[in-house]
């Protein structure tokens, strides 16, 4: 829709002008005049034409002064100038406006104005298209990581055959060009977020780490690196035979993203490295395979494991009753508040665990039930399902006996202070942090929650707004709005792709709910923080 507005302060003028040429025939979808430049001011202001054919000489404010007013206003507006005179300083004026012709009216025809107009439209169509196409690789770029994450989700599943995946990721900016890849895992252990973040700022952690090793793979060729799920995958593209140390390459990174983790976020980042190389097609199974076999590294030296799927290493035994006398004795020493003796006590026990390659979830149930007996011992009623899944979740050795240290010394102190005990959080709500958490990209409901644990619907809104005093829905919009507050205020992403983390598709509601419990806008959040 190309719109131009006609101005001369003449109406038979102006009824001349639209007689002298078909306008519709030469693309304007909608002609607007104005006999007054006052008025033509205002309409312009209203409607913002593409294109002004003005008169120069008009009274209370000539064409010239007029047009630098639309440029204020709409700089790519194009404009035809209009006189009965051939004057330099009207001509050095017009050329200074970026006009696309100056006319003279005694000599006016036609053909010479179609000519004109037809240079006007052809310029503000050309600019449209740059607009287009600017636009398109602001969002896409804005979308990038979206984008990124969808491909990956598509490459672990397999099916599609190697020349589409190479395409797609060549469209994602990605340069797969050669046949041999290698593949790593990354993954936060739990135990480095004890005493410094709440468990429940494990994925926006996550999105941290995988920031700065994206950063990092800028100054390591071939390497691209996705997040999926709980996991940061860095992928190096190489050519066999040529890049000489493909393995030390990916190493050098991954030491890189350690010590910029260590050093920004004061957290630990742990990688499991398939050993061999592999094509494209392989990377769905290896995958797959690496997510299936977590415990395959348990006992390994961290924080780089290298990991073989057919390997002896990964052969585990039973526990059978190695743990018995360990949680006798870590239950006196804790209820004794012996310090020493429950440091050397899990060391010990992790030191055995891993001379007799005990099987990894024999060792976390057995450090799940010295802890839920201890807690039943010295009284805390309501358990720490943050801290439960957690442990679950450790993928190794190193990770566990943290974890478990930092839990046995704070059993120990509540041990000393049993009241204190009675002020822990409900245990449903622990479960409902941790679900919001891990379903983060999602619109999570009050009957999704119910079916997660396991209540009627109704009784579980009943009982929410019991135990919280507001309703599931502001609960969910409180949480996620505090993780992108973090986002906003910590990071460089753009607010679309931060309210799509956290399953907020449409900006201008994110923007509503986020004024709503904040009192301000993304934006003006962002920019009172860079103040």
């Amino acid at each position: 829709m190309v719109k131009v507005l006609i101005i001369d302060d003449d109406a038979l003028m102006l009824k001349y002008l639209r007689g002298l040429v078909d306008w519709k025939a030469l693309g304007f979808t909608a002609m607007l005049e104005s006999y007054s430049s006052v008025k033509a001011l205002q309409l312009f202001k209203r409607e913002k034409p593409d294109v002004v054919v003005t008169d120069i000489g008009m009274p209370q404010m000539n064409g010239l002064e007029l047009a630098e007013k639309f440029k204020q206003i709409k700089p790519d507006v194009r404009i035809v100038f209009l006189t009965c005179y051939e004057e330099f300083d009207y001509v050095k004026t017009a050329l200074k406006l970026n006009a696309d012709e100056y006319l003279i009216k005694d000599k006016l025809v036609g053909s010479q104005l179609e000519e004109t107009l037809q240079k006007s439209i052809a310029s503000v169509k050309r600019l449209a298209k740059i607009e287009a196409q600017a636009s398109y690789e602001e969002d896409f770029i804005r979308n990038l990581d979206v984008l990124k994450a969808s491909f990956f989700e598509q490459l672990t599943r397999g099916g599609s055959d190697e020349t589409s995946k190479v395409n797609y990721a060549r469209r994602l900016g990605i340069q797969w060009t050669y046949p041999s890849f290698r593949m790593s895992v990354g993954q936060i252990p739990y135990s480095s977020l004890q005493n410094r973040y709440p468990f429940k700022d494990i994925e926006l952690l996550r999105y941290s780490v995988y920031n700065i090793a994206a950063e990092t793979a800028l100054g390591y060729e071939g390497i691209t690196v996705f997040k999926h799920k709980n996991s940061i995958v860095p992928i190096l593209n190489y050519r066999s035979g040529v890049t000489s140390t493909p393995q030390s390459h990916m190493e050098n990174f991954l030491q890189q993203v350690q010590r910029q983790a260590d050093e920004l976020l004061k957290i630990r980042v742990h990688f499991i490295c398939p050993a061999s190389e592999m094509a494209i097609s392989d990377i769905p199974d290896v995958y797959r395979k690496l997510q299936r076999e977590r415990h395959g590294v348990f006992y390994a030296s961290m924080p780089i494991a290298q990991w073989r799927p057919d390997s002896r290493s990964a052969v585990y035994y039973p526990a059978v009753s190695s743990f018995d006398l360990y949680k006798k004795k870590l239950t006196a020493a804790v209820l004794e508040e012996d310090k020493t003796a429950v440091m050397e006590l899990l060391h010990a026990m992790n030191k055995d665990a891993a001379e007799k390659r005990i099987q990894p979830k024999d060792y976390i149930g057995a450090s799940l039930e010295i802890i839920r007996a201890l807690e039943t011992r010295i009284g805390i009623k309501a358990r720490d399902d943050l801290f439960y899944y957690a442990l679950e979740s450790a993928v190794h050795a190193e990770d566990l006996l943290g974890l478990m240290s930092g839990k046995l010394l704070e059993l120990l102190e509540a041990g000393r202070k049993p009241a204190a005990a009675s002020a822990q959080p409900e245990p449903k709500l622990q479960a409902i942090d941790r679900y919001i958490a891990d379903h983060l990209e999602e619109n999570i409901s009050s009957i999704d929650i119910a079916n997660f644990l396991e209540l009627n619907a109704s009784y579980f809104s009943r009982y929410f707004k019991r135990v919280t005093g507001i309703n599931f829905t502001d609960y969910v919009h409180r949480y996620k709005i505090g993780i992108a507050e973090q986002l906003l205020k910590n990071s460089d992403e753009t607010v679309e792709l931060v309210a799509a983390k956290l399953g907020y598709y449409e900006r201008s509601y994110f923007s509503k709910v986020f004024k709503k419990y904040t009192g301000k806008t993304p934006t003006e959040l962002r920019g009172s923080s860079s103040a």
